[in-house]
């Protein structure tokens, strides 16, 4: 619990950082479908951290997903900026990862308050 109160101010302040890096070099639009891509970090979050598994299905889902965001970014012309695109995508990691974070102490939390209040 005091680990998450630590890293979750980290991970939001460093995905909100990436996010005006990244509409600051990048059209909003394409920043946008970027952060958009959160909940497949979520998703592979949610395995790292152990309290999910993933099945084949959402593995499919992911993979489509980022398919997906690759499809969005494929026509690269001239003005294509690998570094707006790197920091839309760190900043929908931290951003995924400060919710994976607040879920995880969330759920201890209630569990924590459950216990006392029955």
């Amino acid at each position: 619990m005091l680990a998450s109160f630590f890293l979750e101010p980290f991970a939001d302040f460093w995905g909100l950082l990436f996010w005006y890096l990244a509409i600051a070099i990048i059209d909003i639009s394409l920043a946008t479908v970027l952060l958009n891509t959160m909940p497949l970090f979520i998703t592979l979050l949610s395995a790292l951290m152990g309290h999910d598994s993933i099945g084949k299905n959402r593995i499919l889902a992911v993979m489509f997903g980022f398919g997906g965001v690759l499809l969005i970014l494929l026509p690269i012309k001239a003005d294509f900026n690998l570094i707006g695109v790197s920091y839309a995508l760190l900043g929908a990691f931290f951003c995924g990862a400060h919710v994976r974070i607040y879920t995880c102490a969330w759920e201890k939390r209630c569990i924590y308050f459950n216990r006392y209040l029955v």
